[in-house]
């Protein structure tokens, strides 16, 4: 019988007394990556050889081995009657002397400590781990990958030290065909474009007067602006603060326009691009105080 395999790695949780448990249903082929000394050698009959650590799960029908990376972890179940030979540190082992090795594995092994194993395997700490080094890891590891679609996301942010907000953070997201986030070496262009509340007097329509335009920029990206979360880029409030002219709506729409050598230009749009966070009390300060925006005095407002 051919050794158990099923499909990927499936993650169940469980609830239980307050604390999720994360269990791991994996049967793959073993992947012979791990190299320390108490590993197992099993040469099947078929002249395969896999190797991996000694699985608490072994018993008298099935010898389990498994091997883990950060995230996933694969096992693998093989008959006894598949094994022609274990070795371990080049010393033969028979069943017998796998299965003590196997019940000394289960004895150590507590409730709690698995529990502690199934965190530490799920959320692995990374107090060490450089930022700039996870960004290097992240774009080499999207390298090659050609762009299909361009996704943006914005939100009013102040980067200074007043407290009104001074502009747009948008991430640019250039995604391949599975989504994920592609870094590369374009030009982007960003509009931004608002909505008045004020009534047209006249009697054709005019959008330069509805919807005036409240910003144009452009912005070259490299491959190394990228992280996991995309590029950022910063866009500063120019024509029309939203802070300080009242009849100016809360939401806008910005346009993105990317630009990418030897793949062509990708665009996307969003139209709930809130340009000022929602506030009933700034709003009803605005309407009373208009030389102060939507801001108290004590906040210390850079326009006046």
């Amino acid at each position: 019988m051919s050794p158990t395999r099923l499909i990927p790695v499936r993650k169940i949780a469980v609830m239980a007394w307050g604390v999720w448990t994360m269990f791991v249903v994996a049967h793959l082929p073993l992947a012979a990556a791990a190299t320390v000394d108490d590993l197992l050698v099993v040469r099947l009959l078929d002249g395969r050889v896999v190797r991996g650590e000694l699985d608490g799960q072994t018993d008298d029908e099935r010898l389990w081995l498994s091997a883990s990376d950060p995230g996933i972890r694969l096992s693998s179940a093989f008959e006894w009657s598949e094994i022609e030979s274990i070795l371990r540190e080049r010393e033969m082992l028979t069943k017998n002397e796998v299965l003590k090795l196997a019940s000394a594995i289960r004895a150590k092994t507590t409730p709690e400590s698995q529990l502690e194993q199934r965190i530490a395997f799920w959320f692995p700490k990374r107090e060490n781990e450089d930022p700039a080094l996870a960004d290097v890891n992240f774009r080499a590891s999207r390298a090659g990958r050609r762009v299909a679609f361009l996704e943006i996301e914005a939100h009013p942010v102040n980067w200074d030290r007043d407290a009104e907000r001074d502009g747009l953070l948008v991430y640019v997201r250039p995604l391949d065909d599975d989504g994920r986030i592609v870094p590369v070496n374009g030009q982007i262009r960003l509009q931004l474009f608002g909505e008045r509340f004020a009534q047209q007097t006249q009697r054709t329509f005019d959008a330069s007067i509805l919807f005036p335009q409240l910003g144009t920029w452009t912005q070259r990206l490299r491959v190394e602006d990228f992280g996991s979360d995309g590029a950022a880029i910063r866009l500063p409030y120019r024509r029309l603060h939203p802070d300080f002219n009242s009849d100016l709506a809360a939401h806008a729409l910005l346009t993105a326009r990317l630009g990418i050598a030897g793949q062509g230009t990708f665009d996307d749009s969003t139209a709930d691009v809130f340009i000022r966070p929602a506030s009933r009390y700034r709003d009803e300060l605005f309407q009373r105080s208009p030389s102060h925006g939507r801001f108290r005095r004590e906040e210390s407002p850079r326009r006046r």
